[in-house]
């Protein structure tokens, strides 16, 4: 497929997307957590007040807020003025996810891991919301598309440096940070460049850490680390709200997968179609995947078990949280698929689905 073609193609996702997503923007009926960040947001920005003051609770990190701040300062009070912002965010985030499937395995792992974000509604809703997931997956596939070109080494520290971000960005999510940042510790080809990224893995967590002993707050939703800031008068809002008793857990996950049945439907279809394969034609060698692809399918498992433990008083939650790092499955998706659909691997069947 010559650039050209490609380029038409990804306008056409990218239109598509942008249509359901503006419509989503526009018809959704807002809820609590958008209203904090359109009115907190400008007052964070413009330094009218502190998210970490003393009668604020403490869990919210500051760079959403700013950035959904810009939109109202820019335009006054307007939750469509907020959402278009994540809009812009997600379809950039789209635009990356191809580009970072595509470095993977072509243009039709490319392509797919596109589609299998852009068909997933409850994705494209919450990038479409005035709150921190379109931000969150851009800083995330971002830095992992600079990772993935690898020369020259400084390619790697402009990936950690962007999926740093994330320390500032959800504390849920921040936990993806150390995982990334020893996977590349342990591919790097030098001291010089291991110091580099420690350096910009680690530094925006300690400068925001050090900026004011109010932002120790954010430890309080530390385990362990809680223990070291409660002398300062410091505990989460977990601790200090009595949760209703939760759900059986396979109630919990028949509400998680109905809300991502696409992804689990396909999932379940490729590994089906894998396995038929392999067991039909053995003798078929399928290309050993890229040490990046492996990466995101496991920090993509890694992530959603943090979700869990971190949700786990009210697990029906942590079906939104995923949307914030979809694009790790959606890559893992395509790339697979386009594995499996290329010429002379799967069985003409499997093929046929295409």
């Amino acid at each position: 497929m010559g650039r050209a073609r490609e380029w038409g193609w990804l306008a056409a996702i990218l239109l598509a997307f942008l249509a359901l997503a503006v419509f989503s923007a526009r018809s959704m009926v807002p809820w609590d957590d958008e209203f904090g960040y359109l009115i907190l947001g400008p007052l964070a920005l413009t330094g009218q007040v502190r998210l970490f003051q003393d009668e604020m609770t403490g869990q919210r990190l500051p760079l959403p807020y700013w950035v959904i701040g810009v939109s109202q300062v820019l335009t006054g009070a307007n939750v469509l003025t907020a959402r278009l912002t994540s809009v812009v965010l997600g379809a950039a985030t789209v635009g990356v996810t191809f580009a970072l499937g595509r470095s993977l395995a072509g243009p039709t792992a490319g392509f797919l891991s596109a589609l299998f974000l852009v068909t997933h509604a409850l994705v494209v809703g919450y990038y479409a919301a005035a709150s921190y997931h379109a931000l969150s997956s851009l800083l995330l596939v971002g830095g992992l598309l600079a990772i993935s070109r690898e020369r020259p080494p400084a390619w790697p520290v402009v990936g950690m440096a962007l999926i740093a971000g994330l320390w500032l960005c959800r504390a849920n999510l921040a936990v993806m940070v150390p995982a990334v940042l020893v996977y590349l510790l342990v591919r790097a080809r030098s001291r010089g460049e291991r110091l580099a990224l420690l350096l910009v893995g680690l530094l925006p967590l300690a400068v925001f850490l050090a900026w004011s002993q109010e932002h120790l707050k954010i430890l309080a939703y530390v385990p362990l680390a809680s223990r070291l800031v409660e002398p300062l008068g410091y505990r989460s809002l977990f601790a200090l709200q009595d949760f209703p008793e939760g759900q059986p857990l396979a109630a919990n996950l028949w509400w998680g997968g109905r809300r991502h049945l696409p992804w689990v439907a396909a999932t379940g279809l490729l590994v089906t179609a894998a396995l038929a394969t392999r067991l039909a034609r053995p003798r078929v060698r399928w290309p050993a995947p890229p040490p990046l692809a492996l990466f995101m399918g496991l920090l993509a498992v890694y992530a959603l078990g943090w979700q869990i433990m971190i949700g786990h008083m009210y697990l029906k939650q942590v079906s939104a949280w995923t949307t914030a790092f979809a694009p790790l499955w959606a890559v893992v998706l395509g790339y697979g698929a386009a594995v499996l659909l290329a010429p002379g691997q799967a069985q003409r069947p499997v093929r046929g689905g295409r």
